[in-house]
C-alpha cells in the first residue's frame, strides 16, 4: 500500500471516530481529507461507504440520498445491499412509501446476510404500518404482520437493538387491531432489553397507546411517558421523540378542546420534525396546524354573524347575513 493510501486509512479510522462520537463537522473533514489522499480503488469504495452511511446516521438524509447512487458503483457484496436498505429508509421518512417498499422488496432476493434479511424485514414492515396508517387498507395491515412473524423467527439470534424494533412493531400492530393490552405489555416488556437512549421512542409509543385506547379522556399516562421521554429525548439529542412527545401533547390537548395550546404543540412538533428531517410526519403536523386555523376561523365566523345577524335586525342587509 502506498503512502498517500496508508493517510487515507489513518484519516478513514479518524472519521469513523468522529461518526462514533457523532460530531458532523468533524467527521464531514476527516472523510473528505481521506477521499482526497486515497489512490487505490477498494480504499476509495470504503470510503465512499462510510461517508453516506455517514450523512444517513447523522439524519441529514438529502445529503445521503446524493451520495448513495455514487457509492454503490464503488461497492459489492453487502455493502451495497446496506446502502440501497439506506435509500428506501429515506425516501420512507420523505413520505413516499411506495418507492420505499419497492426498494426493500427488489432487494430481498439478493440478501443472505441474516442480520441483514431482518432488518429488510423490519423495513417492509414500518412501510406497510405508515401506509395503513393513513389508508387503513387490512392487505397492508395483514403483510405487515407476514413480514414481522419473518423477522421474530430470529429473535433469539439478534442484537437487543433489533429486537426492540421487532416488539415494537409488533405493539404497533396490536395497536392497530385495537388489542391495547396486548400493545401494551410488549412495550413494558421491552423497557427491560433497551439502552437508556433508546427508551424515548418505548415511552413516546406507551404514550400514543394510552391516548387511543383511552376514549373518554386523557390518562395520567399519557403526561407521565411523555415527560419521560421528553427528558431523555432532550438529554440524548433524539429531536424526532421530542417532536412525537409535542405531537401527542397536541392530540391530547385537542380532545380537551384547547385549541391554541394545541396549535403551539403542533408547531413544536413540526420544527423538531424538521429538525429530524422526518418530513412525512412533519406534513402531518401541517395539516393538523391548518384543521385547527379553519376550525377555529369557522367558529368565529358563526359567532360573528349570530352577533351581527342581531345588530342588522332592521335593516335591509338582515336576510344576506
Amino acid at each position: 500500500m502506498s503512502e498517500l493510501n496508508l493517510s487515507a486509512e489513518v484519516y478513514y479510522k479518524k472519521a469513523e471516530e468522529m461518526l462514533e462520537k457523532k460530531d458532523l463537522l468533524e467527521f464531514t473533514t476527516k472523510i473528505g481529507i481521506a477521499e482526497v489522499l486515497a489512490e487505490e480503488k477498494e480504499m476509495l469504495a470504503k470510503i465512499k461507504f462510510l461517508r453516506a452511511k455517514g450523512y444517513f446516521i447523522f439524519n441529514q438524509y438529502k445529503k445521503a440520498l446524493e451520495l448513495i447512487p455514487e457509492a454503490i458503483n464503488y461497492v459489492s457484496d453487502d455493502r451495497k445491499l446496506k446502502l440501497k436498505c439506506y435509500e428506501g429508509v429515506i425516501w420512507g421518512y420523505m413520505g413516499d412509501y411506495q418507492k420505499a417498499k419497492r426498494i426493500f422488496i427488489e432487494q430481498l432476493d439478493n440478501v443472505s446476510d441474516m442480520h441483514l434479511l431482518v432488518e429488510y424485514y423490519l423495513n417492509i414492515v414500518w412501510v406497510n404500518l405508515s401506509l395503513y396508517k393513513n389508508e387503513f387498507e387490512d392487505n397492508q395491515l395483514e403483510e405487515a404482520k407476514m413480514y414481522l412473524d419473518l423477522a421474530n423467527k430470529y429473535f433469539e439470534s439478534v442484537s437487543d437493538e433489533i429486537k426492540r424494533k421487532i416488539n415494537v412493531n409488533y405493539s404497533v400492530y396490536y395497536c392497530y387491531k385495537k388489542e391495547y393490552d396486548l400493545s401494551i405489555d410488549v412495550l413494558l416488556k421491552t423497557i427491560n432489553i433497551v439502552e437508556e437512549k433508546e427508551l424515548p421512542r418505548i415511552y413516546n409509543n406507551l404514550a400514543e397507546i394510552y391516548l387511543e385506547s383511552d376514549t373518554e379522556g386523557v390518562s395520567d399516562r399519557v403526561k407521565e411517558y411523555n415527560r419521560l421521554a421528553e427528558v431523555i429525548g432532550n438529554k440524548y439529542g433524539d429531536n424526532f421523540s421530542i417532536a412525537k412527545t409535542f405531537f401527542t401533547d397536541a392530540m391530547a390537548e385537542l380532545r380537551g378542546d384547547q385549541l391554541f395550546k394545541a396549535l403551539d404543540s403542533f408547531y413544536l412538533a413540526l420544527e423538531y420534525f424538521k429538525k429530524a428531517e422526518k418530513y412525512s410526519y412533519a406534513f402531518e403536523c401541517l395539516v393538523k396546524i391548518n384543521d385547527i386555523i379553519d376550525e377555529y376561523k369557522l367558529n368565529n365566523l358563526s359567532s360573528l354573524k349570530i352577533n351581527l345577524k342581531k345588530e342588522f335586525k332592521d335593516t335591509p342587509f338582515y336576510q344576506k347575513l
